[in-house]
């Protein structure tokens, strides 16, 4: 999963809190880099895919059901499984966990009956493909947001950033002790994150997980060791690489984690 499904799932945390019903719609074939596999849209507008309407088949309870982005045809177009989930304290409890592993938090199987039974949250093992469509329920793996962070001044963070949101990551440049405004952040692609803490301890708190590539140009040893420790994916000391072997590392990176279900 992507950055931008982290994005989603905190949008319905907030309809949810505010005590209002939300469509959410979970993509069930492989998309392409950066497109998210969850979309979440207000009641008010229905099921919707970035943008696209979702049109609902004569299967339609209530609850869930199969259906097709923009494409009245049902034997056709992409397939993406429907929710209209109310705002319950069971429907907070769900989105909360899966927006704690979202944030890296281990895995989980959401498995969503289409039958209307209460909603389950199960471990997957180390085989679990990443969707399971079954006959009574699919079964979808979650997994922690892609995340990549850029640590400390270089002359390639920014067209590694912009990269790095291409493969749908959540880009983080950390640059201890450096204000808001300084010139490396002003021409940083929009949304991405600028953390000033000391790289080390923002990887040991949280800022790292087993879905982190981390790209250090500073070269310090504290910070491999902390990415060897926060089970980070990757790291790359970027001192003694050229630009070109820095965007080929990091698009390797993103291959092995979209590749490999358990990484």
């Amino acid at each position: 999963m992507n950055h931008q499904d982290l994005v989603a799932i905190e949008h319905a945390l907030t309809l949810a809190n505010r005590g209002d019903t939300c469509w959410l719609c979970t993509r069930l074939d492989t998309p392409a880099p950066a497109c998210p596999h969850l979309s979440v849209t207000s009641d008010g507008d229905g099921p919707r895919y970035a943008g696209q309407p979702v049109l609902l088949t004569d299967a339609w309870d209530g609850g869930t059901c199969l259906a097709n982005i923009n494409n009245a045809n049902a034997d056709d177009g992409t397939p993406c499984l429907v929710e209209r989930l109310s705002p319950t304290s069971e429907t907070l409890v769900h989105l909360e966990v899966i927006h704690a592993t979202l944030a890296g938090q281990p895995s989980l199987i959401r498995r969503v009956s289409l039958h209307g039974a209460t909603l389950k949250l199960l471990r997957p093992a180390p085989t679990s493909p990443l969707i399971h469509v079954g006959d009574d329920a699919v079964e979808v793996l979650i997994q922690p947001a892609l995340r990549l962070v850029l640590i400390g001044h270089s002359p390639t963070s920014i067209e590694l950033a912009r990269q790095g949101q291409r493969l749908g990551f959540e880009v983080i440049l950390c640059v201890p002790g450096s204000p808001d405004t300084h010139p490396s952040t002003a021409t940083l692609p929009a949304g991405v994150e600028f953390q000033r803490a000391p790289a080390a301890p923002f990887l040991h708190g949280g800022g790292g997980h087993r879905r982190t590539l981390v790209m250090d140009a500073t070269d310090a040893s504290a910070i491999a060791r902390a990415s060897r420790e926060a089970c980070c994916h990757g790291y790359l000391a970027m001192a003694d690489n050229d630009p070109r072997q820095a965007e080929n590392w990091l698009y390797d990176g993103w291959r092995r984690l979209c590749t490999s279900p358990s990484a």
